[in-house]
């Protein structure tokens, strides 16, 4: 471990980016001067993490429209729709388009 002040021992750096590189076979966790060494900015990671929770978001938005969905299309079962919901969410729009595409059969008299 260094202290503050002392400087970086480069010899280290083509062993820290192989651990980068085979990060399923390290035990131990990184350090964030140990990532910087290799080119990695943490500066990044607020970045990514607004892209996660705006990802989850688009899957809720998703999700709801598919409630409203599953009215127009004549799908009036609570547990029907509950799993529309909940598989819409999971999977986004893989499972909206199948909510789209489906036409539901004339009703009959």
């Amino acid at each position: 471990m260094r202290g503050i002040g002392e400087s970086r021992d480069w010899s280290s750096l083509p062993s820290v980016c192989t651990r980068l590189s085979s990060w399923h076979q390290r035990a131990a966790p990184l350090t964030s001067g140990e990532l910087a060494s290799c080119g990695w900015r943490s500066s990044a990671w607020p970045w990514a993490s607004s892209q996660f929770w705006l990802a989850w978001a688009v899957h809720a938005a998703e999700a709801l429209y598919t409630v409203r969905l599953c009215s127009t299309k004549g799908i009036t079962d609570p547990g029907a729709r509950m799993q529309w919901l909940m598989q819409t969410f999971l999977f986004g729009i893989a499972s909206l388009s199948l909510l789209l595409a489906y036409k539901p059969g004339k009703k009959k008299r």
